[in-house]
């Protein structure tokens, strides 16, 4: 690279970037090939196709590993290592590729297809070209969505107010039951998710599909269909308080920066002084929980070997899960003690008692 070695500045800032760590996990700048590129992963990738025509325009079908027996799981490998974003860029487009009777070359033109499309945001076409990939992904693609007479009547409630919504937004089976879009018309204000039938997903729909939607920017809020049945309009005034940015009012990320849960004034037999978060090495679940206006949350945390698990949502709900894998205990239970202080930032940290935890969990009407 010419640039660092003319600018000493630069080559410190780069040197910096190459061996850069984000809470102890290795983050930084890489430039592999296809066969060296594993188990890396970064926010942003960007992919380089070099392949090209010869002086006389001759296209050579010598694309080297991708060739080989296999050669389509070693694209796999590369096509999957962005966790937000990926350019292309390529000397090539994806008819240049017609040596189609081998996985690999095949694999790789139908990528180039399917990126061209995505980048024109000709989102059908590229699900048609993704279809082709697997006899099954057609019919996956054309599922219509199951009758849902709450996301029908949510959804009619929600336009009546002026609110444009798309219902059943997303690919294959990962679905959003109903979207707000934003004012500028090109993305999304709001994801709502229904507890509708999840069948044998409940892990997908209740821990996977939400976690999925806040780590690409989603902000995330879940309508328990007894909410809806009991009180629509306290339903419909904490979606709109979502929508003007309430906190208070969508699902908070356990481990996002910044969602902090506050805690109530909660009757304990003596007061517990102001102390650092409940003890991480004792297994099983320590709770806290925060009623206040139209929220009505409750916040878990345990600490495992090196696994830190949190349990959050609404009471009266089995709430979302995360679980995160830490490289020893001491620094999963300096983690669970960060986010535990965070949490309770604003208020005093109270360790619930067996007695307490019964009688908040157990009280007629709210079942944990």
């Amino acid at each position: 690279m010419r640039l660092p070695r003319r600018d000493p500045a630069f080559a410190a800032l780069i040197e910096a970037e190459y061996v850069r760590e984000d809470d102890g996990q290795v983050n930084g700048l890489f430039v592999k090939n296809l066969e060296n590129v594993q188990g890396d992963e970064r926010d942003i990738i960007l992919l380089s196709i070099c392949y090209a025509p010869d002086r006389a325009g001759r296209m050579a079908m010598n694309f080297r590993p991708i060739n080989q027996r296999g050669g389509e799981k070693r694209l796999n490998v590369i096509f999957s290592r962005a966790r937000h974003h990926m350019a292309i860029v390529s000397t090539i487009r994806a008819e240049a590729i017609t040596n189609t009777h081998n996985d690999g070359a095949r694999a790789l033109r139908t990528f180039l297809s399917f990126a061209e499309a995505q980048a024109r945001g000709d989102g059908p076409h590229g699900r048609a070209i993704l279809a082709t990939l697997n006899p099954e992904a057609q019919r996956v693609f054309s599922r219509a969505p199951a009758p849902d007479p709450l996301r029908d009547a949510l959804a009619a409630a929600l336009r009546a107010r002026g609110h444009v919504v798309q219902e059943y937004v997303g690919s294959a089976t990962f679905r959003c039951d109903l979207a707000i879009v934003a004012p500028d018309g090109r993305s999304h204000a709001l994801a709502i998710l229904l507890d509708g039938d999840a069948g044998d997903a409940i892990a997908d729909r209740y821990v996977f599909q939400p976690t999925i939607l806040r780590r690409f920017g989603w902000r995330v809020i879940d309508i328990p269909s007894h909410a809806w049945l009991r009180q629509p309009e306290a339903v419909i005034a904490q979606i709109e308080a979502a929508l003007r940015g309430d906190e208070n009012a969508v699902d908070d990320d356990p481990f996002e920066p910044g969602s902090a849960l506050p805690l109530p004034v909660i009757p304990v037999p003596s007061p517990v002084p102001e102390a650092p978060a409940a003890e991480t090495s004792v297994e099983g679940f320590t709770t806290f929980e925060f009623t206040q206006g139209s929220s009505d949350k409750f916040w878990k945390i345990a600490v495992n070997g090196t696994e830190v698990t949190v349990v959050y949502g609404r009471r009266g709900t089995k709430g979302s899960s995360v679980v995160k894998n830490y490289e020893t205990p001491e620094r999963a239970a300096r983690e669970a003690n960060k986010l535990t202080l965070e949490k309770t930032r604003k208020g005093v940290c109270r360790d619930l008692l067996r007695e307490v935890f019964c009688l908040m969990l157990f009280e007629p009407g709210r079942h944990g």
